[in-house]
C-alpha cells in the first residue's frame, strides 16, 4: 500500500470519527431518574413514579419530535404530558388526582447542540383527591 492507500485510510478514519461525534451530539441526555426503570407512556415519554401515602411523586421525560426554543413551549409541553400521564395512571388505579399545582412541578429541559430544546424531565407530586 502506498502514501495514496494510507491517505485514504485516515480520511475515511476521520470522517467517522466526525460523523460518530455529530451523532453523539444530537442525542439526548438520560433523564435525572436514571437510576430508576423507565415505563414507555408513548413513543416521546417515558415515566417512572415513587408511591406515598397520599399519592405518588411522577418523573416524566418528555422528547420533543419537533424541536422548540422557547423555553415555555417546552415547560408547558413537558407539564401537558405530566398531566396526561399522571390521568392515566390514576384511571388504571381506579382513583382520581386532585389538581397540580404549577407552583409544586420542577421541569429541566436539554438543549441540543444546535441549541434547540430537544427533551425536558419533569418532577411532579400528584396527590389523591378526596
Amino acid at each position: 500500500m502506498g502514501k495514496a492507500g494510507s491517505c485514504a485510510v485516515r480520511c475515511q478514519k476521520i470522517a467517522a470519527a466526525i460523523v460518530c461525534s455529530m451523532l453523539a451530539a444530537c442525542s439526548t441526555p438520560a433523564p435525572s431518574s436514571s437510576g430508576r426503570q423507565l415505563s414507555t407512556y408513548d413513543v416521546s415519554t417515558e415515566y417512572a413514579t415513587e408511591y406515598s401515602p397520599d399519592g405518588f411523586t411522577l418523573l416524566v421525560f418528555h422528547r420533543y419530535p419537533d424541536f422548540t426554543i422557547r423555553h415555555t413551549t417546552a415547560v408547558s409541553a413537558c407539564t401537558t404530558a405530566a398531566r396526561s400521564v399522571a390521568k392515566s395512571l390514576a384511571d388504571r388505579w381506579g382513583r382520581k388526582v386532585a389538581p397540580i399545582e404549577e407552583s409544586r412541578v420542577t421541569v429541566q429541559t436539554s438543549r441540543n447542540w444546535l441549541g434547540k430544546i430537544a427533551a425536558c424531565s419533569a418532577k411532579v407530586p400528584v396527590t389523591w383527591a378526596h
